[in-house]
């Protein structure tokens, strides 16, 4: 059973109610395959610019949930891309996988700019995109129109764009 109301209460009345912690930060989403073959528990989190004070909040926020919840993925969605001509799912969403809270520590490698833009930009590059989590294979189950499926999908994420983008400017 679900209880809308829950949603609606402030954080001093929602805490009083003594939830247990696993059931406060169960992630979003239940995702599956159309043929039922995998799930993915999915963490949504949407955040208008990608700041190294960003970068460590998500930090503490996933590394609380995934004491519960290690196998859950995040799906960071960017309100102001790093890129002024952003049109593309890939410029406004990226995925930090399970056992990699610590990709949001920071940029890896060498030659990492000095000015925090340009670092936090060079560490959006280095996560995951959509595409590196959700692939062609995992349309298998539509058999023949395993294509088109996997093309569907990677529209459908390009078009989420322009509703992301109108949250940005909010």
């Amino acid at each position: 059973m679900l209880f809308d109301e829950v949603k609606y209460l402030d954080r001093e009345r929602y805490l009083g109610l003594g939830l247990p912690e696993q059931l406060r930060t169960l992630p979003d989403l239940l995702v599956a395959d159309p043929g039922v073959t995998w799930a993915k528990l999915i963490e949504v989190k949407f955040r208008r610019s990608f700041t190294r004070s960003t970068a460590k909040e998500l930090f503490a926020t996933l590394t609380d949930q995934r004491v519960h919840w290690p196998q859950s993925y995040a799906v960071l969605l960017l309100g102001e891309p790093f890129h002024p001509d952003a049109r593309f799912h890939q410029d406004y969403i990226r995925v930090i996988p399970p056992d990699r809270t610590d990709y949001l520590l920071g940029p890896r490698g060498i030659d990492i700019p000095p000015d925090e833009h340009g670092a936090m930009h060079l560490l959006w590059e280095q996560l995951p995109m959509l595409t590196e989590v959700f692939r062609f294979r995992d349309f298998e189950f539509s058999g023949e129109q395993r294509d088109d499926h996997g093309w569907d999908f990677l529209s459908g994420a390009d078009s989420i764009t322009a509703a992301i983008r109108e949250l940005g400017r909010l």
